[in-house]
């Protein structure tokens, strides 16, 4: 086995790194996860990059999930205010 392709490391690491900074590159590693696995189960990408892939694909949902908690919350807050 080959190493992992760059998009699915790429996918791993940009999934972390929204989980830590901002929402825009969790996104992205939750898209480049996406299409990574997509490309390891067509065999044109190598198979090693699986669990890069799905790490993406994870935190990247994480993200998204965690960005829907705090965009409610802070409606929720602001909706309290005007109270």
């Amino acid at each position: 086995m080959g190493p992992a392709s760059t998009r699915a490391v790429a996918s791993g690491v940009l999934g972390g790194v929204g989980l830590c900074c901002v929402f825009l590159p969790g996104l992205l590693g939750l898209l480049l996860g996406h299409l990574e696995l997509r490309s390891i189960e067509r065999g044109d990408a190598p198979r090693a990059g699986l669990q890069w892939a799905r790490a993406g694909v994870v935190l990247g949902w994480m993200n998204v999930g965690m960005a829907v908690v705090v965009g409610l919350a802070w409606a929720w807050m602001g909706l309290s205010r005007g109270s």
